[in-house]
């Protein structure tokens, strides 16, 4: 009941500067523990490089021209999006950076991961992992080659390789945890890919990189349209247009029905209702587009009963209302009556029934109408899928066959790629932001702190104040009494100093 009492100001500030002390401990906990967390943690240092990519072709046709002309003919050369991917890929080649890990030596990576919580981690699995490589025999050299392609690999995927639009650069950017290693490998790489580099498209080197680029993406072709029938069969999908416009035409059929029907259950509603009071309505239907005039046993009821009243008024003007003609007919107007509601009851029943199953049928087709929307946009996502490997799949036989040909003919094809951006040493890092950190958690203490204000002060169940005692007990409160210092020589038991 304590919590359901409106806090004054006076009564909140006193909360607050009873447990401040719980505010000064989050704003000094959180920032110290971002601060130490950014002292503990791995920095992260990151390099860049630039690499343009040119193309130089060297044929005998180029021979057939003024040195100028053919100069500037292999300097206009265009190079498409297939030569910087090729590019790319050679840089996240595994045997180039194998080769640059073994460049720069395993004793480069190890000493710089000592004293590291990454150089802990990696001496206990070594630990764990030395009884394991002597059971199952394994060679220093097997070992050492292991440990290669594990640092090549891990190395991989720090760097980052992107085109620039609309140009032929490609910028690298690297990231490691020493700021000069980081420059070091990246330089030791880019130093290794220029060789590396005319030795992959030094024929018959083009021609295999190329075929091996083909054999990816024809895999990745097949898988792709492999997935894509699968799930063309699975949701059903042979013509998503076809079957999206029959659909739709069906769905409008039943909603033409269901306007149809609702209209004559209307009708038919409105006809037991005058029958109810009294009136004689009339058993037809009003025209609409979809039906014409009927003659159905509605129909007829109500041409019967409208003669049978008509014969009643005619029996009333010459016989008395107590007379046996007059309550024949009166009988037989009944009669009618009753089977004229019956027939209208009937009909609203079956109308009804219709009414329920085309509403169902309609929420089932929209439903269709969704699901077969949602799958033919997934389905189109997949066979976008689709077209891009298959073209980059014949971009390679192209390339493939081109450099088969270039073969024969005894000419060579490269591409000249130039390192326009040297890598340099980082001085700062980029992970963590010691100070961005800090002043972030710093500013999160702040709410946080209140937070745990505000939540000791509801958990806590004694009463502040005597105002407060008094709503929570119903009593009143005579007097209040403060906390009262007192001498150890005052308590009861002992004796004072004499």
């Amino acid at each position: 009941m304590r919590e359901q009492e409106s806090l004054s100001l006076r009564d909140t500030l006193s909360m607050f500067f009873r447990r401040i002390y719980l505010f000064w401990i989050m704003v000094v906990i959180l920032p110290l523990g971002a601060l130490i967390a950014c002292l503990i943690v791995d920095p992260v240092y990151e390099t860049t490089a630039k690499v343009i990519v040119t193309a130089k072709r060297e044929t005998s046709t180029l021979l057939q021209y003024p040195k100028e002309m053919a100069a500037q003919m292999s300097f206009n050369l265009n190079v498409d999006e297939t030569d910087l991917n090729s590019e790319m890929e050679l840089l996240r080649s595994s045997d180039l950076w194998i080769l640059t890990v073994k460049h720069l030596g395993l004793a480069a990576f190890k000493t710089k991961e000592t004293g590291t919580i990454k150089g802990w981690l990696k001496q206990i699995n070594e630990m764990l992992g030395r009884p394991l490589e002597k059971k199952t025999g394994e060679s220093t050299a097997n070992r050492e080659s292991a440990e290669i392609q594990r640092i090549a690999e891990a190395l991989l995927k720090n760097l980052k390789i992107t085109s620039v639009v609309k140009s032929k650069v490609l910028d690298l950017s690297f990231k490691y945890s020493d700021p000069v290693m980081a420059q070091k490998i990246l330089a030791t790489l880019l130093e290794l890919y220029i060789p590396y580099h005319m030795e992959v498209y030094s024929l018959p080197g083009a021609e295999k990189f190329f075929s091996g680029q083909g054999d990816l993406y024809k895999q990745r072709y097949n898988k792709a349209d492999r997935e894509l029938a699968e799930f063309k069969k699975k949701w059903g999908l042979s013509l998503a247009e076809r079957q999206k416009t029959e659909l739709i035409t069906f769905i409008k059929q039943i909603q033409d029905a269901l306007v149809e029907v609702n209209a004559n259950l209307s009708q038919y509603q409105t006809m037991l209702a005058s029958v109810k009071r009294g009136y004689v309505p009339s058993g037809q239907l009003t025209p609409s587009a979809q039906r014409s005039g009927e003659n159905t046993f509605i129909n007829i009821v109500s041409s019967q009963l409208l003669r049978a009243v008509q014969k009643q008024w005619q029996t009333a003007e010459v016989y008395q209302v107590g007379s046996r003609d007059y309550q024949a007919t009166a009988e037989m107007v009944r009669d009618l009556t009753r089977k004229f509601e019956e027939a209208l009851q009937g009909e609203l029943d079956i109308l009804e029934a219709k009414k329920a199953s085309f509403e169902q049928s309609l929420k089932e087709k929209e439903e269709q109408l969704e699901l077969l929307e949602e799958k033919s946009e997934e389905a189109r996502r997949m066979q976008l899928d689709v077209t891009i490997a298959k073209e980059r799949y014949l971009q390679y036989v192209a390339k493939e066959e081109e450099a088969r040909l270039e073969n024969l003919k005894g000419g060579t094809q490269l591409r000249d790629v130039t390192v326009v951006g040297k890598p340099l040493t980082p001085v700062l890092p980029i992970f963590p932001k010691t100070l961005l950190f800090v002043l972030g958690s710093f500013f999160l203490a702040i709410p946080v702190g209140l937070g745990a204000i505000l939540t000791a002060h509801f958990l806590d169940h004694t009463f502040d104040n005597p105002r407060v005692l008094e709503a929570g007990t119903g009593y009143p409160v005579l007097a209040s009494i403060g906390k009262i210092q007192t001498r150890k020589s005052d308590l009861p038991g002992t004796s004072g100093a004499s």
